[in-house]
C-alpha cells in the first residue's frame, strides 16, 4: 500500500475538499440539532430579545458577550423569536470554523493531513454538542480560529491587512470570553518565531493590537453613556468572577477537572463529550513530548504548544492568589484546544501511513476510523438527551399556554420561567417568582419541576420544601396535570392561607 502516491494524488485534487467537509459538518449539525435546550442558551435568547427592543444595559457577565447574542437580536428584530433565528448565527460560526480549521492546518502541513484533522475536528462531540448551542463556545472558537488564520496569512503574504483583520478578530474574542484573549500572545510569539523580532513584525503586532481595541472601545463608549463607566466590561467581569467563585453547585472547582472529564463521569465531568479522545489525547501528548525531545516533532510541535499552553492556562490561571482560585471550569470551554489536538492526530496518523511498515499503515487507518466513528456515535447519543429535554419542555409549555393563556403563574425556580418566556415568543408575562406560598395572593397555578436540578441556586423555594409540597400538597393546592417538564397545580389563596394560618 503506497500512501506516498495517495498523498501526492490527494494534494493534486482539482478541488478543495474543505467544501465537502463543510457540507458534512452541516449535515452532522442537523442530525445533532438540539434547539434551545441547554440552559444558558435561554439567558442569551432573553438578552437578544432585550437588545432587539433597545435595552442594552448590562447587569451580569453574560450581558457583555455581544458576539453571542447581538446577531440573534438582529434576526429577532427582522423575523421574530424561533429556534431558527436563535441558532442560525451559531450554525454560521460553526461551519465557518470548519473552513478555518482546514485552512489553518493546511497552512502548516499538507492537504491530506488537513483533511484528516478537519474530519476529526468537525465530528468531535464537544464541537457538535456545545458548538451547536446558543452560548459562548461557538463564537469563541470562531474568533480564535479567525485570529490564528489571519496571522498565518499575514505572515505568508506580508500584508498588514491580515493583521488588521486579526486585530478585529481579537476584539471579537473580547466580546465572547475575556480569557480567550490568551490566543493573542500565542499568535504574536508565532509571528516572531516565523519572521523574527524586528521592526516589521513589531509593526504588524502593534497594528493588530490597536485594531483589537476598536470594538471594545465602542462598547466602552456605549457603557459610559449608560452606566457612567467606560471600563464597565471589566467591572461586570470582576463581579461575575466573584459571583462564580462563591458558587459550588454550578461549576467544578477542582484543579484537574479538564483531565478528569476526559476519563470520568459525574461531579460535572462527562467523558462522553470527549468520547474515546481522552486516551488518544494522552497518547498523542506523550508522543509529541518524545518527538520534541528527539527533535523530530516538526510541525506537530507548533500545534502541541498551542494545545498544551491553553490546557495549562485553563487549568492553573488564577482569578485570585489569596486565596488561590482558578478560572471557572466547564466542558464547553475545552472547545478552544480541540483543533490543535486534531491537527496533531492528522500529523501523526499521516506519518504512520507514510511509513513502509504495513502494520503501522493499518494501525493508522484503524485509529482514524475508530476516532471518527466513535465521535459521531457519542455526539448523536448525547444530542438525543438534549433533544428529549427540549421536547419535554416545549410540549409542557405549549400545554400550559393553551389551557391557561391569561392565568397568573407562580414559580419557585429559575428554569421554568425562562422557558415560558421563550416559547411564548416573549409575549407571556403572567408568571411570578415566589419564595414562599404565602406570596400567592390571587387564584392561579403553581408549577413545580418534575426533575429537580442539582443546583440549589436554581430555586427560590428550597428544593426539599418543594419535594414535600409535591408529595403532600396543602389544602388550596390541587394537582391538575403531570406534564413532562413540570407538575401543574391550581391554587386558591384563600384556602391556602387559611391552611397556613392554622
Amino acid at each position: 500500500m503506497d500512501f506516498g502516491k495517495i498523498t501526492e494524488k490527494f494534494n493534486k485534487l482539482p478541488f478543495e475538499p474543505v467544501y465537502i467537509f463543510m457540507i458534512l459538518a452541516f449535515i452532522l449539525r442537523l442530525v445533532t440539532f438540539m434547539g434551545i435546550s441547554e440552559g444558558d442558551d435561554l439567558s442569551y435568547t432573553l438578552l437578544a430579545h432585550r437588545f432587539a427592543n433597545g435595552d442594552i444595559a448590562a447587569n451580569f457577565i453574560f450581558d457583555i458577550r455581544w458576539v453571542v447574542f447581538v446577531p440573534v437580536a438582529l434576526l429577532y428584530k427582522l423575523f421574530g423569536v424561533s429556534d431558527f433565528t436563535s441558532l442560525l448565527p451559531t450554525m454560521v460560526y460553526g461551519i465557518a470554523s470548519v473552513w478555518l480549521a482546514y485552512k489553518i492546518v493546511l497552512e502548516e502541513t499538507d492537504r491530506l493531513t488537513a483533511s484528516i484533522a478537519t474530519l476529526l475536528y468537525l465530528s468531535f462531540p464537544i464541537i457538535l454538542i456545545y458548538g451547536n448551542f446558543l452560548q459562548v463556545a461557538p463564537s469563541l472558537e470562531f474568533f480564535t480560529l479567525l485570529t490564528v488564520y489571519s496571522f498565518q496569512r499575514g505572515i505568508k503574504n506580508e500584508n498588514i491587512g491580515w493583521f488588521i483583520l486579526g486585530g478585529f478578530a481579537i476584539g471579537g474574542i473580547f466580546f465572547a470570553r475575556t480569557t480567550g484573549l490568551f490566543i493573542a500572545p500565542l499568535a504574536s510569539f508565532y509571528v516572531w518565531y516565523r519572521k523574527g523580532f524586528n521592526k516589521k513584525t513589531v509593526i504588524w503586532i502593534a497594528c493588530a493590537a490597536l485594531c483589537s481595541l476598536v470594538l471594545p472601545a465602542v462598547q466602552g463608549l456605549i457603557y459610559l453613556n449608560i452606566h457612567n463607566d467606560f471600563f464597565y466590561h471589566v467591572t461586570i467581569s470582576k463581579k461575575g468572577i466573584e459571583y462564580q467563585d462563591r458558587m459550588f453547585d454550578v461549576d467544578p472547582k477542582d484543579l484537574f477537572f479538564y483531565i478528569r472529564t476526559m476519563f470520568t463521569q459525574g461531579d460535572f465531568a462527562n467523558w462522553k463529550m470527549f468520547g474515546l479522545n481522552g486516551y488518544f489525547i494522552a497518547a498523542s501528548t506523550l508522543t509529541c513530548i518524545a518527538l520534541i525531545c528527539m527533535k523530530k516533532a516538526g510541525k506537530a510541535a507548533l500545534f502541541f504548544i498551542w494545545f498544551i499552553s491553553y490546557f495549562l492556562f485553563m487549568t492553573f490561571a488564577p482569578t485570585s492568589f489569596s486565596p488561590y482560585t482558578t478560572l471557572i471550569r466547564n466542558i464547553r470551554y475545552a472547545i478552544i484546544f480541540i483543533l490543535p489536538i486534531c491537527a496533531i492526530y492528522g500529523i501523526l496518523l499521516n506519518k504512520m501511513a507514510q511509513s513502509k511498515n504495513m502494520a503501522l499503515q493499518i494501525t493508522a487507518i484503524v485509529i482514524f476510523l475508530t476516532i471518527l466513528i466513535s465521535n459521531i456515535a457519542f455526539s448523536v447519543e448525547d444530542s438525543q438527551k438534549f433533544k428529549d429535554r427540549r421536547t419535554a419542555q416545549k410540549a409542557s409549555v405549549a400545554a400550559l399556554l393553551k389551557d391557561y393563556p391569561d392565568t397568573q403563574i407562580y414559580l419557585a425556580d429559575k428554569n421554568i420561567g425562562r422557558r415560558i418566556a421563550y416559547y411564548s415568543g416573549y409575549n407571556n408575562n403572567n408568571y411570578k417568582h415566589i419564595r414562599s406560598l404565602k406570596q400567592i395572593k390571587q387564584p392561579g397555578i403553581f408549577l413545580i419541576p418534575k426533575n429537580m436540578p442539582a443546583s440549589v441556586s436554581r430555586f427560590y423555594i428550597p428544593k426539599d420544601e418543594l419535594l414535600k409540597i409535591r408529595k403532600n400538597p396543602p389544602k388550596g393546592m390541587t394537582l391538575k396535570k403531570k406534564l413532562p417538564f413540570f407538575y401543574l397545580y391550581e391554587v386558591d389563596p384563600e384556602i391556602l392561607n387559611q391552611e397556613k394560618q392554622q
